[in-house]
């Protein structure tokens, strides 16, 4: 198992577990953390010649030291793809829900698009309140975490947690340029 930290002290706190653990240190990288992969695609060919069957990760939403606001560019969709660049079958990570419909065209779409018509995501669970994974962390539009596996091409298996309630079914991605959220209201035609 190996690890990419976002800042230094992120990487402190993971070469502490790591010892708790009894895995490895020299598997957390040091040399670069996350943010350096937007930077320089040298890290990136790195983890690609490493030939991982799985990448598994909660990547920065968006740019460190933004204002918070609405207008922060998100940067979670980059990870993604790269995440997708250095696995050789299977990505699973938690972001943002806000790829789901319109908006910052410029930075998710080709995300979305890829998101809902590539067939390879096998599982999509989504949680419009995200205090149930983050208790002290309000993330707009919620969060959402999915499976994508290179050699899968078919229906996502699909669960919406809301309420406490968990709605699961079998849905096709691209059935519209947007993903819509509640699985009821995505069989309306």
């Amino acid at each position: 198992m190996y690890a990419i930290a976002t800042s230094k002290i992120a990487y402190e706190f993971t070469v502490k577990i790591y010892n708790i653990l009894g895995l490895p240190i020299s598997n957390v990288f040091s040399e670069f953390n996350s943010y350096d992969l937007l930077e320089d695609e040298k890290f990136i060919l790195k983890l690609q010649k490493m030939n991982f069957d799985i990448v598994i990760g909660n990547p920065p939403y968006q740019l460190e030291g933004a204002s918070g606001g609405n207008n922060d560019a998100p940067i979670y969709q980059i990870f993604a793809k790269i995440a997708t660049s250095i696995s050789t079958q299977y990505v699973s990570l938690i972001i943002k829900s806000a790829w789901f419909t319109t908006g910052r065209e410029n930075l998710l779409r080709d995300f979305r698009h890829h998101m809902l018509t590539s067939r390879t995501v096998s599982r999509l669970v989504v949680y419009p309140n995200s205090n149930i994974l983050f208790p002290d962390v309000e993330i707009k539009g919620g969060c959402c975490f999915y499976l994508e596996d290179k050699k899968y091409r078919g229906k996502c298996e699909y669960t919406l947690v809301n309420n406490g309630i968990e709605e699961t079914s079998m849905r096709k991605l691209d059935a519209f340029d947007v993903l819509i959220r509640d699985p009821k209201v995505s069989t309306i035609t």
